[in-house]
C-alpha cells in the first residue's frame, strides 16, 4: 500500500496521460487527412479518453493529501458549469449556422 502514495508514480503516470492526449491528434493532424467514424474513434478518442483519466486520477492522488475535499468540489462544479455553458454556445452558433445557410 505505501507504494500507492508515492508521488513520483503519480508524475510519470501524469507524463503518459499528457503525451496521450497531445500526441495522437497531432500525428493524425499532420498527416493531413481526414479519417473515418471507426478510424477516428480507434486512432484519437480512446487514447485520449485514457489519458484524461490517467490525467484525472494522477491529479486527484497528487492534490489529496494537500488540499481538503471542498477544492474538489468547487473544482467540479466550476467545469460542469463552464462546459455547459461552452456546450450551448455552440448549439446557438451551430443553429445561426443552420439558419444563415437556409437563407
Amino acid at each position: 500500500m505505501e507504494r500507492l502514495n508515492n508521488p513520483m508514480l503519480y508524475i510519470i503516470i501524469s507524463g503518459i496521460g499528457l503525451i496521450w492526449v497531445l500526441i495522437p491528434p497531432a500525428v493524425v493532424r499532420g498527416m493531413n487527412q481526414r479519417l473515418k467514424k471507426d478510424d477516428f474513434l480507434k486512432q484519437i478518442f480512446i487514447p485520449t479518453l485514457v489519458g484524461l483519466i490517467l490525467l484525472g486520477i494522477s491529479y486527484y492522488m497528487l492534490l489529496k493529501e494537500v488540499t481538503d475535499e471542498i477544492f474538489f468540489q468547487i473544482l467540479i462544479g466550476v467545469t460542469v458549469i463552464l462546459s455547459v455553458g461552452i456546450n450551448l454556445g455552440v448549439i446557438f452558433m451551430s443553429m445561426l449556422r443552420m439558419r444563415w445557410a437556409a437563407d
